[in-house]
């Protein structure tokens, strides 16, 4: 079985859409912004 690793996102909707993922030690492990993205191109972006 896959461990699965736990995650902090941040989500920032609007106009311009800018999320951050963080480990649970809150190391940055991306950040995003653009405008005009799809919350569903978003939540596939941090499943990657």
């Amino acid at each position: 079985m896959h461990e699965k690793t736990l995650l902090i996102v941040g989500i920032d909707p609007g106009t311009t859409t800018a999320y951050a993922v963080l480990d649970l030690e809150g190391n940055v492990l991306k950040t995003h912004a653009q405008k005009d993205i799809d919350l569903g191109d978003v939540i596939k972006a941090i499943i990657r």
